[in-house]
């Protein structure tokens, strides 16, 4: 409203004349309607008057009371003694604010009693647009207005999708004098503590006022980049229906309703006319809406990053704006990734209800519970089941799975499940070989374009996958072991190959193997920064690649067990210890054990040993395996044989005589080299529908 008064009392009379031709003439039933929606908003309108001796113009802010026909009563706000000196004016015309248009009306003066004025309406009045785009109030929304060093701080006056009207205050030791008007700003805005917006922005015009600035200014861009660029990205589905945006105007608390154009699992797109625009480049939204239907929607956060403008015949233009997700729960991005996997394939799934029966079938009959696995299955197959039955028909925030599936067969599936701080495991890999072709390839892909699209938001925890795999496995191989080759870049992606081994049995029990460890001048304690701190500088020496990043053994995560709370809070077991292996005091090996629900992983790797050897002089094979029963007797493990222990390097069980049954590589990757992932995978996928 204060910029409308500003332009009002800004324009001449004959300016305002001369914009009625441009203008459309609209009735008095309208005229009518308007006033009484301007007294049900509690807004006001302005009556402008010029001095009959000295032609100055005043303009009057009045509130318009109910109107039923041709006469409108309206009340001046606050003390006045206007309707003193009334008989020294002449009525010239009324002006009401209407969003982007501007109604000019030539009422009839009738009489002013005190702070009433009342009006007779004439039959018909004027619309003239006075704005391109319509402006809206800000509420209480706090800004900052920063140019060469020197801040500012204000309040939102009213705002449109093309400029910012602000209302600047100084320090006692600052002065308006210090902006340069020729210079750009960047402005900040803010509701309490949360930044809703930053921008930089050109200066379009300033006030200067008693105590403060009116300074106007024009975003200075049509697009940012809110996320390191990627080449492969996904691609907006036009959905049929079309779901609906709704969210609250950051800047306005109003509730805001448009049509989605296109949906993909990364960002949307909605249109507005310009005249009536709400949103703007830059313009962060704390909570937004997806709405399919009454009882479906999914909400994230989000934030506007791009415009495109498309001039319409009526002088009018269309906005494109392109939104991105800044953040949504692993629940909702579960049903957003089902629905636009669904869309691009519909026999693809993520995270569906699964018959486990089925599932049991298909892991059988495609030899993914080959008899050695099933042995270890069996011994536990009820805990196992129990599992299995929490994972795939309660969706948790730590585990997904993809499925290609058939008119109710089961083709390919892939799992994964969030077991570090910042890494997801990948694992359950499996498909049918069938008139189907490559359906493993299909849910690797799923997988990939799931990390790709909701790696970067805080909800998912995902910086790293990782994957284990056997040295004769021909499939991950070729896919990881080939991927590694490609990149070229430990620091990108790596493996490193670990010895696998069940835990041999000890040949002394109880409290004699602590007395033992000290006999051979060697202790079990837990692991602390410094031992963590050298075992970093072992690995970069020997490997250089993420093995530690992702499992979280660098010193600074030492004492981090979020991921724990997570698990236990879900009933789901996850423990993580470390522990130290020294020899007169110098360290010769760390040991990781992890303990976790039986079979949540169904090689047994998120329940076992991780051993890293620095150093193998003066370490007995027998001091070795009475550390590993000491560390997991101290964890009241009621079974220790069934916990395998995993040995790095590799190199180091062939020295004694440990049997050492298998070898398993460790593919590591950071997800921020998703481009030169996908761009190796394109020549997999090649000649596949995915």
């Amino acid at each position: 409203m204060q910029s409308f008064q500003k332009t009002a009392c800004l324009c001449a009379n004959d300016q305002l004349e001369s914009r009625i031709k441009e203008g459309h003439k609209i009735s008095k039933q309208y005229l009518v309607n308007i006033l009484n929606y301007i007294n049900f908003q509690d807004r006001s309108v302005l009556i402008k008057f010029r001095h009959k001796k000295y032609n100055s113009l005043r303009a009057v802010q009045a509130l318009p009371q109910p109107c039923l026909n041709n006469r409108l009563e309206c009340l001046l706000p606050g003390p006045s003694t206007f309707h003193q000196q009334i008989h020294l004016y002449e009525l010239l015309h009324m002006l009401i604010d209407n969003d982007q248009d501007m109604i000019f009306v030539k009422p009839e003066f009738e009489w002013m009693r005190g702070n009433k004025i009342s009006l007779n309406l004439p039959e018909s009045c004027y619309r003239i647009n006075f704005r391109k785009a319509q402006r809206y109030p800000g509420y209480d929304i706090g800004v900052e207005l920063i140019q060469n060093s020197v801040s500012f701080c204000g309040k939102l006056v009213d705002f449109s999708s093309v400029s910012f009207a602000i209302r600047l205050f100084h320090e006692p030791f600052q002065s308006f004098e210090w902006i340069n008007p020729k210079s750009t700003v960047t402005v900040i805005f803010k509701r309490g503590k949360e930044v809703i917006y930053s921008g930089t922005c050109d200066i379009l015009r300033q006030v200067v006022e008693v105590e403060s600035m009116i300074i106007v200014v024009a975003a200075g861009t049509v697009e940012i980049s809110r996320f390191q660029p990627k080449t492969y990205r996904s691609r907006q589905q036009k959905l049929v229906p079309s779901p609906t945006v709704v969210l609250q105007h950051p800047l306005t608390k109003k509730i805001n309703s448009m049509k989605v154009e296109g949906l993909s699992c990364s960002d949307l797109c909605v249109e507005e006319y310009l005249s009536g625009a709400s949103l703007f480049v830059g313009l962060i939204i704390p909570s937004m809406d997806i709405e399919f239907a009454p009882d479906f929607k999914i909400r994230c956060r989000a934030q506007v990053v791009k415009q495109h403008f498309t001039p319409l015949a009526n002088n009018d233009s269309l906005i494109r704006w392109d939104i991105a997700f800044l953040d949504m729960n692993i629940r909702e991005q579960v049903q957003l990734s089902n629905l636009i996997h669904q869309t691009v394939n519909n026999k693809t799934y993520v995270c569906n209800r699964v018959d486990l029966d089925a599932l049991w079938k298909f892991f059988f009959e495609t030899g993914f519970f080959y008899p050695e696995k099933y042995r270890y299955i069996q011994l536990n197959k009820e805990k196992f089941k129990s599992v299995y039955q929490r994972l795939y028909n309660h969706p948790s925030e730590i585990a997904c799975h993809f499925v290609f599936q058939d008119k109710g067969i089961i083709w390919g599936h892939i799992a994964m499940i969030r077991f570090y701080e910042k890494t997801w495991l990948v694992h359950h890999h499996a498909a049918r070989n069938s008139i189907i072709k490559k359906a493993g390839l299909v849910v690797l892909n799923q997988i990939g374009r799931y990390v790709n699209d909701f790696s970067r938001m805080n909800s998912t925890h995902m910086q790293y996958l990782m994957s284990y795999y056997r040295t004769d496995n021909n499939f991950p191989n070729r896919v990881f072991g080939g991927f590694v080759d490609y990149l070229k870049n430990a620091g990108g992606c790596s493996i490193d190959t670990f010895a696998y081994c069940p835990l041999p049995k000890a040949d002394i029990v109880g409290g004699d193997l602590e007395k033992f460890l000290s006999l051979h001048n060697a202790s079990l304690d837990k692991a602390n920064y410094d031992d963590i701190t050298e075992l970093n500088i072992f690995y970069e020496a020997i490997s250089g690649g993420l093995l530690l990043d992702a499992m979280d053994l660098r010193p600074e995560s030492l004492n981090k067990n979020q991921l724990g709370l997570k698990y236990e809070e879900l009933q789901f077991k996850r423990e993580k210890h470390l522990f130290s292996i020294k020899i007169g005091g110098c360290l010769k090996a760390i040991i990781m054990l992890t303990l976790s629900d039986t079979g949540l992983n169904l090689s047994n790797l998120t329940n076992c040993f991780h051993v890293i050897m620095l150093d193998t002089d003066e370490l007995s094979e027998k001091v070795l395996i009475s550390s590993l029963h000491l560390s997991l007797g101290n964890q009241h493990r009621d079974s220790p044989t069934d916990t395998p222990v995993l040995i790095y390097p590799e190199s180091y069980p062939r020295n004694w005589y440990m049997a050492h049954k298998k070898s398993y590589r460790v593919w590591v990757f950071d997800i921020r080299n998703s481009d030169q992932y996908f761009q190796y995978m394109s020549t997999l996928y090649s000649g596949h529908s995915t």
